[in-house]
This record gives C-alpha cells, sequence and structure tokens, in this order.
C-alpha cells in the first residue's frame, strides 16, 4: 500500500522473507552475505570467530533418547554429572512414543510403543522401572486392568493377572482349557514350589543393585547375605538358573500341552519361548505377575508418559535434551572415546565417556578406521556374528462406534494375543499377532465416540522381503497389501464387523523402522538365545546378552540390545546399571542399603496401602512417522545455533498424579 518508493522496496523485502523463512533468520543470513569476503585470499573474520569458539563440553554424553538412554542419563545427572543427552528424532522416547493424526473428527494419538503394560500397585514390586521411578522421584498416571484375551485353535480363553487361584485366575484357565486340569494344576504348583528359592534370589538381586565391576560383589551381596547364612549350598546350586534358559527348570516339570503352551507365551515376551528365553525373565513373570495387587495398566496419554517421566527427571537434575541432533561419529582420541560429532559438523566434547543407546550394530557404524585396529575387529564381530530379530509390521486403525464384547460375553480387554498355528514355531513370520485397544481405559486420546485399534506382528517380520522393495513404490505397496492380509484376518476375527467402521488407516512396516527409528534393518534386538555355555564349555550358563563395555575406552551401550534385553523395564534397567557401573562403589552400596526393605511396626502394618498407578512396559516398542503436528514435549534443551545460548521448554506435571513411594 505504500506509495512512498522506499516503503514499496521495503515492504517487497519483508513479504520475501516471510514466505521463506523467518525475518531474523533471513535477516541474519543477509548480514553474513555483507560480510563476505569478495577476494578468495580475505578473511572473513565472523566465520573465522564462530569456527574457533570452543566446542561444548559436558561429562557424559548419551546417544538416543530412548527408555534405556534418558534412564542412564537421569540417573548420572541425579550424581551430579553433567549429562547432555542428544536424539536424533524430533520428540524424545525413540521407540517409546505415540504419534498423531487429525481428521474432522479430531485427534488420534497411535501408541506405538509399549501396548502391554504391568501395573506397580505393589510397593514391594521389584520392577527396575518403578525402582529407577521411586529413586527419580517421578511418576505418571495409569488406569488398570486385570488380564488379556488369547485366541489360538482351541478357540478363546483369557489369561488373568493375580493369585492364581482366585476366580478366573491361572487355574480356572487350566480348568477350562487342560485336557487334564488336574494334573495341569498339579504341575503348575510343582513349578511355582520349585521357584521358590530361586525367586527370593531374584529379589535379592534387583536389576538395580548391578554393575558391571568388581562392585557387584557388595551391590548384590547386601541383599544376598541372609539367603546364604541360611542356605548356603542350596543358594549356589539355584543362582546358575537366573542365566540359564528357563526350558531348564520348566521342561522336567510341564507334560501338560496347555500348561506348557502357556508358559510359551509368556516367555516370548522376550522373543523366544521357554526355550531361549533368560530364566530371570520368567521367574519375575511367574512370581510379579501373581502378587494379589498385579494388573495390567494404560498409561494415561499413551507410552509418551513414561518418556516425560524420565525426562522430567533428567532435567530437574541438571541433565540436558538436544532433539534433532543426529550423531554421525563417535570421537575416538587414543583408543578412548572423547565426545560425538553430529551430522551438522558440531563438535560436542565429553570429558569422562560416551553412552549410546542405539542399537548394538548401529553404534559401531558410528565408529570409524581411524579408532584403530580393535574398533575394526569389533564391528566386524557385531556385523557378522550378533544375530538379529526380525522387525515388525503395524496396522494402525481408526475405528468408529462401539466394539463387540468378547466370546464370554464380557467386555474385551485392551490386549488380545492371536496364535495361529501352534505346529510353527512362535518365531514364525506372521504366526503370532498382537492387537491393543487403548481406548477401552483410555478415551482421550481418540475423538469422541471412536477407537484405536493397533495390530501388530511380534517381532518377526523378514527385513529381506522389503529390502528387496526399497526404492520400488509399486512393489513396495503390492507387499505391504499381500503382508497386511494376516492383520486384516485378526481384526475379522476378534473384532467381527467394524472393518467396515474404518475411518483411518495407517501403515508401518521394518523400512518405516529402518528409517524413522534410526535401527538396524528396524531390528526389534539381538536374538540372543539363552542356554549357552560359559566360554563355550564350562558347565555354568552364560549370560545370553550383550553387556555394556566396548573395547574402546569411555564407551558404554545401554538399551534394549543389552543385558537384559528388550522392553521397556529391561532398557531403564540397563540404563541404570551403566549409571550405577559410572557411579563410585560406596555410593551405589548406599543406595542399595537405601532400598533394602526394613522391618514395619505392627501398627505401621494396619495402615493401608494407597493402590500405585506406575506402570512398566513389557511388550515391543517402534516408531512410525507422525504428522506434522506439534508433538508433546515436556523440559527439553533446544538445539543450539553455533555459539548461541540455550532455551528450555517447561510443562507442569499432569494435576493428580500418584507419586510412586517404597515402603520404608
Amino acid at each position: 500500500i505504500a506509495k512512498d518508493r522506499g516503503m514499496k522496496a521495503f515492504s517487497l523485502l519483508l513479504c520475501a522473507f516471510a514466505t521463506q523463512g523467518t525475518i531474523q533468520g533471513r535477516l541474519k543470513a543477509v548480514f553474513e552475505r555483507i560480510q563476505r569476503p569478495t577476494h578468495v585470499n580475505a578473511k572473513n573474520s565472523m566465520a573465522e570467530s564462530q569456527s574457533q569458539a570452543p566446542p561444548r563440553e559436558y561429562e557424559y554424553i548419551v546417544i538416543g533418547s530412548g527408555a534405556g538412554g534418558l534412564s542412564c542419563g537421569a540417573m548420572l545427572a541425579k550424581e551430579q554429572n553433567e549429562v547432555l543427552v542428544v536424539e536424533a528424532h524430533d520428540r524424545p522416547g525413540g521407540c517409546c512414543h505415540s504419534f498423531r493424526r487429525k481428521t474432522k473428527e479430531g485427534t488420534w494419538d497411535f501408541e506405538v510403543g509399549p501396548s502391554v503394560l504391568q501395573s506397580l500397585g505393589d510397593e514391594d514390586s521389584v520392577n527396575p522401572l518403578r525402582m529407577v521411578l521411586d529413586e527419580l522421584g517421578e511418576t505418571f498416571d495409569s488406569i488398570e486392568y486385570d488380564g488379556c484375551g488369547m485366541w489360538t485353535e482351541e478357540g478363546y480363553w483369557r489369561y488373568q493377572l493375580g493369585p492364581e487361584s482366585a476366580e478366573g485366575g491361572v487355574k480356572d484357565m487350566l480348568r477350562q482349557m487342560s485336557s487334564n486340569p488336574q494334573q495341569a494344576i498339579k504341575e503348575y504348583d510343582e513349578l511355582k514350589d520349585n521357584l521358590r528359592l530361586i525367586s527370593k534370589i531374584h529379589d535379592a538381586c534387583p536389576l538395580t543393585s548391578l554393575r558391571q565391576d568388581w562392585g557387584a560383589l557388595l551391590t548384590t551381596g547386601i541383599g544376598m547375605v541372609p539367603l546364604m547364612l541360611k542356605k548356603p549350598i542350596a543358594v549356589m546350586k539355584e543362582l546358575p538358573k537366573i542365566l540359564d534358559s528357563f526350558h531348564t527348570i520348566s521342561d522336567p516339570i510341564i507334560k501338560d500341552t496347555h500348561l506348557k503352551r502357556f508358559i510359551d507365551i509368556l516367555s516370548y515376551f522376550s522373543g523366544f519361548p521357554a526355550n531361549g528365553t533368560i530364566g530371570a525373565a520368567m521367574i519375575y513373570c511367574l512370581q510379579e505377575f501373581h502378587k494379589p495387587q498385579a494388573s495390567l495398566a494404560i498409561p494415561v496419554g499413551g507410552s509418551p508418559a513414561i518418556v516425560d517421566a524420565l525426562v522430567r527427571a533428567l532435567e530437574k537434575k541438571g541433565g540436558e535434551l538436544q532433539l534433532n541432533a543426529k550423531v554421525d561419529e563417535i570421537l575416538v582420541e587414543n583408543g578412548e572415546a572423547k565426545g560425538v560429532r553430529l551430522k551438522t559438523g558440531e563438535v560436542i566434547r565429553a570429558s569422562k565417556g560416551v553412552i549410546s543407546g542405539a542399537t548394538v550394530w548401529d553404534t559401531v557404524k558410528m565408529l570409524r578406521d581411524e579408532a584403530g585396529p580393535k574398533v575394526e575387529n569389533y564391528r566386524k564381530e557385531v556385523m557378522d556374528n550378533v544375530p538379529a530379530f526380525g522387525s515388525i509390521l503395524h496396522l494402525f486403525l481408526g475405528i468408529d462406534g462401539d466394539l463387540p464384547t468378547a466370546p464370554n460375553g464380557k467386555k474385551l480387554d485392551p490386549s488380545q494375543l492371536i496364535v495361529r498355528d501352534w505346529d510353527r514355531p512362535l518365531s514364525d513370520p506372521q504366526n503370532v499377532i498382537t492387537i491393543s485397544i487403548p481406548t477401552l481405559k483410555d478415551k482421550s486420546i481418540a475423538p469422541k465416540g471412536k477407537h484405536i485399534v493397533h495390530v501388530y506382528t511380534a517381532g518377526t517380520e523378514p527385513f529381506e522381503l522389503w529390502k528387496e522393495v526399497d526404492g520400488d513404490k509399486e512393489a513396495y505397496d503390492r507387499l505391504k497389501e499381500e503382508r497386511l492380509k494376516i492383520l486384516w484376518e485378526a481384526v475379522d476375527r476378534v473384532l467381527p464387523g467394524v472393518k467396515d467402521r474404518v475411518e483411518l488407516q495407517v501403515d508401518g512396516t521394518p523400512l518405516t523402522h529402518a528409517a524413522f527409528l534410526h535401527r538396524h534393518q528396524g531390528t526389534y534386538g539381538p536374538a540372543l538365545k539363552a542356554g549357552g555355555k560359559l566360554f563355550g564349555f564350562l558347565p555354568l550358563p552364560e549370560i545370553p546378552l550383550l553387556l555394556y563395555d566396548t573395547p574402546v575406552k569411555g564407551l558404554f551401550r545401554c538399551g534394549d540390545s543389552t543385558f537384559p534385553g528388550p522392553g521397556v523395564p529391561a532398557a531403564v534397567a540397563s540404563g541404570a546399571i551403566v549409571a550405577n557401573t559410572l557411579t563410585p562403589w560406596w555410593r551405589h552400596v548406599q543406595k542399595v542399603f537405601d532400598q533394602q526393605p526394613q522391618t514395619s511396626t505392627p501398627k505401621e502394618k494396619e495402615i493401608p496401602r494407597i493402590p500405585q498407578r506406575v506402570s512398566p512396559s513389557l511388550s515391543p516398542r517402534v516408531s512410525i512417522p507422525s504428522s506434522p503436528v506439534a508433538p508433546r514435549i515436556p523440559n527439553i534443551v533446544s538445539a543450539p545455533q553455533t555459539g548461541a545460548a540455550y532455551s528450555t521448554v517447561r510443562m507442569r506435571d499432569s494435576p493428580g498424579s500418584v507419586r510412586a513411594r517404597r515402603s520404608k
């Protein structure tokens, strides 16, 4: 509108800036062009001063903001270390977050992280997520339920958590499904009796008491002393079973077909049936799942609630989180990890060490040959000899209206599991399918009157099939349509009639995982079976998963490709174990002492406990790209420009959250 010639020019300049980016950014670009030298031998004083600015430095840098990385970062920050967690994605959580879609009906938040969660209602729980959150002083809200539906060749049946003898419990399930119920119940009781001592050993050495150095003799020994004094020989005999394959415990006892299959299904959260699952995992499940307060749970708002709690813990202890910060190289100097170089070229230094929460394969890809022959051999060993689980195929659905009831006439549980063929291994592609319906409990994540249904395969989708069609859209779409048929069949079986009421569909494939999670082949994790012999020949079980150290001094690993394996509680435990290892042993010993249960007075026992609503995950976690909407991310440090100060975005804790606390 301006008639003045100068004002017209200025108005056009502002319009041009507005169409291409922020005015501030464009003015900066113009200013830098003005400063650009006009001769090849001239010096640019601004660029020179920026290049000479010292790199940022922290004591520890954690690569990846998954559950393991955030746990490790928060625990290290609690010990007054300067910690930076760098995340390649635009939001924290790694495999444990949700994505959002908007339609005319409203907003849909699809949870692609854990869909089968164990509640933490028991204050004496040894669940590592509960123990880590207790130590960090954080929690999140969740809604509980008590079982999940099972769909097998025999038909529909239900697994209910809580005491086995309760109405609808495990023993009622065996009476319904076993061909010889009395014998099956007898075998189950014998198995539980056989696990009594080893369960006490397991509880005496929770994952948060572990560390990867000689200090572990002290931190694990604190809880073991009373048992060792009472039954030293029996304890030493039982102890190796924790690391051995669980089938060495169960097979000599369990002969009933249905009970054996039930044990295999519970074991399969680890990626293997009983034959291949580390004993500690099943000892934990058979004990914790059947305590009086045991239940499953849906985090309010989805799995980001878990991530938000860990991010809050990281920041309030002084740690920082930088998003959109993909690491290109782990810097190694004289055989020691000294920092990282981001894709942008920025170098960030680490004075004490670097912890990679990436998979073992993606970690070695960040190491360069110049680091030395040890690194070259390490990379070759990992890439050639560490087997990987398959990936996961997803079908996310937005459904209009109510959902059908279960075959028993009752409401469906949020978690449903389908085993298509018992004659095939559970690990066969597309033989086991999971359906999660979180809106049966949490209606806040979908428009009113709608449901979210998440259908996925259990970490068995072959990456090789998808690698062949990468880059060929027509072939990719054909393969996706073919592979999704099994998932649609599962929907028709569990939710008959809803296919005609689908309002929104989002698919995810192994290529999606590889691209957006930066995971080698989109894998679920390392496929390392329990049951091997120590050093290949000693009559003791070897640890079936990868440990935390590497041939590079000062470089550690955490996350779902390290011990104790996949799952949010396991990943959180791995981060805590690395943080413990990097903490002076005497401090860790003090923490273990503080966590030991103390004898309560009779008066204290009369005080009723308030059920807690904090829930850890047990299932596969994956990520799907989201639509370009503002993510719900609390407590993050924005990626800084060179020489710029950080800015922090804070959000208040959700009202009404229940604070996790351990009984003293």
